[in-house]
């Protein structure tokens, strides 16, 4: 697999009718996988003659000229950062479930998951009142409680403390 998209923007505005907002620019945007032979993973098979490596799956995420934004009345567009990149690198054993059906025991696989960040340096620039923005459109977009979890979680009401 091999996609790349080219500038998607996101935007959070402390409230929908909001004229300053922030906008976060994810860059180029590439992804890639791959399937790997890899002895390691290999813990125990009594099996030798037959398995001698498992697969691993590698996903590659990365990012690249990452940027953020504010946008002020009148569309003034103010750079925060200046542009970096993000990569991430997911490694994952491979059919697991595949081997064990059809060698049970006999056989024993590494099924960690190996996560793998790099990020450039980040430039921030920014004033008070920009900080302020930011803080508000977080809280409001990510931290804020509507109130709607009992309807999105089944079992909501018994984790509830008292």
């Amino acid at each position: 697999m091999d996609v790349v998209m080219m500038n998607p923007l996101i935007t959070l505005k402390p409230r929908p009718e909001s004229t300053e907002y922030l906008q976060i620019d994810l860059g180029k945007i590439t992804v890639s996988n791959g399937r790997i032979k890899n002895a390691d993973r290999l813990l125990q098979c009594k099996v030798q003659d037959e398995v001698k490596e498992v697969y691993n799956e590698h996903f590659y995420i990365k990012l690249a000229n990452m940027q953020l934004r504010i946008v002020k009345d009148n569309n003034i567009i103010i750079e925060m950062t200046k542009a970096f990149d993000y990569n991430v690198d997911i490694n994952m054993a491979g059919f697991v479930n595949e081997f064990k059906y059809i060698y049970g025991h006999d056989i024993r696989i590494d099924t960690t998951m190996i996560l793998k960040n790099y990020i450039t340096p980040i430039i921030f620039r920014m004033s008070n009142a920009d900080y302020n923005l930011v803080m508000s459109c977080l809280f409001k977009n990510i931290s804020y409680d509507d109130g709607c979890d009992r309807f999105l979680i089944h079992d909501w009401a018994n984790n509830q403390e008292a």
